[in-house]
């Protein structure tokens, strides 16, 4: 176990809190917590290389925290698609020849290239729109981290909606030390057979070395996930966790300043700040979920031993919450609230954070959805309730806070 104490141990479990909230923070955007980082530089390298296994650079103007995720579900909305994905490696890769402005068709130009000469990668041709529109999306994503920054914020997203229709262009400049930063996967993309491979690492070598590994993996996971069950674990994972349990958990409460919530299916840290997907939150997709959440836990309560929820059941549960919905916006995720919308958005939420598994045969619940159920059967749901949740009451056509 490592416990950090003495008058740095508070500045230490923020900077740590800040680095695994934005793996990569930067002079411009995040001055404070670098400042942080860079001050207890030596104390939080050790902890991220011996705790999870993860290597953390910090140098004047950037700290980057490469995160390799552990083995385990994961839901297709948390990346790109792979499309997406192949489009920012090669992106980053042609950033590299760039000055320090660039503009989409340029990128296009030379991905069309690159893309020519790779024939494990399918060509890129920029005549077509579902090729244009990804290659937008691999952008707006080395945008969000912080490699390009739109020269003209106000009008940028106009101009990249253009060029996706095959008429504008748009003007970015490139940050090159960041992008440097960025690729944290063990394996290279350009040396991977395939998507999996990225995360491969090297065999352990000796039961110690395995043994570090295994801790590393769990850790990661309470770090990193929105909870750790027992059924998603290996047998090895499985029984490292039983023996050593208290072990991890107070390794993350005490570096972490946080709270590891534990029952028979398995943890949970519970932070309301320490996530990237706050749940409840004042946005109309959080309040379905929360909602859909408790309508579906009570629709199981009276059906114990059915294995999942039809979703024809579920789409009629959503039209009660959708029927609520009208009475305080029109959109949701800028799609028209409908039951099948308030399903799509709701369950997409509820499964991102390990709350259901969405099946073929239906909704499976999960044991961390009952910390979300009402006491009694089923919430209110009105205007007035939406209020709490940060939902205004207006006339508007949608709820802008989830643009």
């Amino acid at each position: 176990m490592t416990a950090w104490s003495g008058p740095d141990a508070a500045e230490r479990q923020e900077a740590l809190r800040a680095l695994l909230a934005r793996p990569l923070l930067t002079r411009t955007h995040r001055p404070y917590e670098l400042a942080l980082v860079r001050r207890h530089d030596t104390a939080l390298r050790t902890w991220c290389e011996t705790q999870l296994g993860w290597r953390l650079h910090v140098d004047r103007d950037h700290a980057r925290l490469y995160k390799i995720p552990a083995p385990g579900p994961r839901h297709p909305a948390d990346a790109p698609t792979g499309r997406q994905a192949a489009l920012y490696c090669m992106t980053l890769a042609a950033l590299d020849d760039c000055d320090e402005q660039t503009v989409i068709t340029e990128l296009a130009q030379r991905i069309t290239v690159s893309t020519t000469a790779e024939p494990a990668v399918r060509t890129f041709d920029a005549t077509q729109y579902r090729d244009r529109a990804d290659l937008v999306a691999a952008i707006r994503l080395l945008c969000h981290h912080r490699v390009l920054t739109p020269e003209e914020r106000a009008e940028n997203a106009s101009y990249e909606r253009d060029y996706i229709a095959g008429t504008g262009n748009a003007l970015y400049r490139v940050h090159h030390a960041t992008a440097r930063l960025l690729l944290a996967s063990p394996t290279a993309p350009s040396q991977a057979p395939g998507p999996d491979a990225l995360l491969d690492a090297e065999t352990p070598a000796t039961p110690e070395t395995a043994q570090h590994h295994l801790r590393h993996r769990l850790l990661r996971r309470l770090v990193d996930d929105p909870a750790l069950y027992l059924d998603d674990l290996t047998p090895d994972e499985h029984t490292y966790y039983l023996q050593h349990r208290r072990d991890l958990i107070t390794t993350v409460e005490n570096a972490l300043d946080t709270r590891v919530e534990t029952r028979a299916e398995g943890s949970a840290v519970i932070d309301d700040t320490l996530t990237d997907l706050p749940f409840p939150h004042g946005s109309t997709r959080p309040y379905a979920a929360l909602a859909l959440a408790d309508a579906l836990w009570h629709e199981e309560a009276s059906h114990p031993r059915r294995r999942a929820i039809p979703h024809t059941r579920a789409l009629e549960l959503s039209q009660t919450i959708a029927d609520h919905l009208l009475h305080v916006v029109k959109n949701i995720n800028n799609r028209p609230v409908t039951a099948a919308t308030v399903l799509d958005e709701a369950q997409n939420y509820l499964a991102r954070l390990r709350l259901i598994d969405v099946l073929p045969t239906g909704i499976r619940l999960l044991p961390a959805l009952a910390r979300y159920r009402s006491t009694t059967a089923p919430a209110r749901l009105d205007a007035e309730h939406g209020l709490l949740y940060g939902i205004a009451p207006s006339t508007a056509h949608e709820d802008r806070r989830d643009h």
